[in-house]
């Protein structure tokens, strides 16, 4: 569902500057809303990343700016990302924020996100929750994002994070290939 990486990048980030263009975004207030943006500026990703990264044999697809806005504190419904199998979050700004994972009870069915074929969307009464995590700021995960998971705040805030993304390889198979010395 979802391992640490030891992973850190070389300095302060400017996360405005790593921002480009919105790429899509999910939720409405007063719930969380997530917004996934393009790299806005690459040689300045570049010049921030360490020497050696931990992808191993199996490098990420695509790699995004993320963010998660919260104006009263609450949660991002539990949810499947559509397309992402695994991703690897680094995350900047935390928001002391939680990162839940589940299963679906019986008969829990979800519903369709619009504009969406598949129901990917779960209510809480839907799903138990069987693992979770907290984040530090700086610190980076490896997710099972084909699995069910949220992500619940406290408190008002922002939750900031870098996504490097894997579409179509299973999560096992990117944490098994991750370089040894990096988990």
């Amino acid at each position: 569902m979802f391992e640490k990486i030891e992973f850190k990048l070389k300095d302060d980030i400017d996360f405005e500057r790593l921002k480009g263009s919105i790429v899509t975004s999910y939720g409405r207030e007063p719930r969380p809303i997530l917004t996934y943006y393009r790299l806005g500026d690459p040689e300045y990703f570049r010049s921030i990343l360490p020497d050696e990264l931990p992808w191993g044999s199996i490098p990420p697809l695509q790699v995004q700016i993320a963010e998660i806005r919260d104006t009263v504190g609450g949660h991002l419904l539990p949810h499947i990302d559509h397309n992402i199998s695994a991703c690897a979050n680094y995350y900047v700004t935390t928001g002391d924020s939680t990162t839940h994972f589940y299963n679906l009870k019986e008969g829990g069915g979800g519903f369709v996100y619009p504009g969406r074929q598949s129901a990917n969307i779960f209510t809480l009464d839907q799903v138990d929750k069987v693992a979770e995590f907290k984040a530090k700021d700086s610190d980076m995960f490896l997710l099972d994002v084909s699995e069910i998971h949220s992500v619940e705040t406290p408190k008002p805030g922002i939750r900031r994070f870098i996504t490097w993304q894997w579409i179509g390889v299973p999560f096992e198979e990117v944490r098994r290939s991750l370089k040894q010395n990096l988990k």
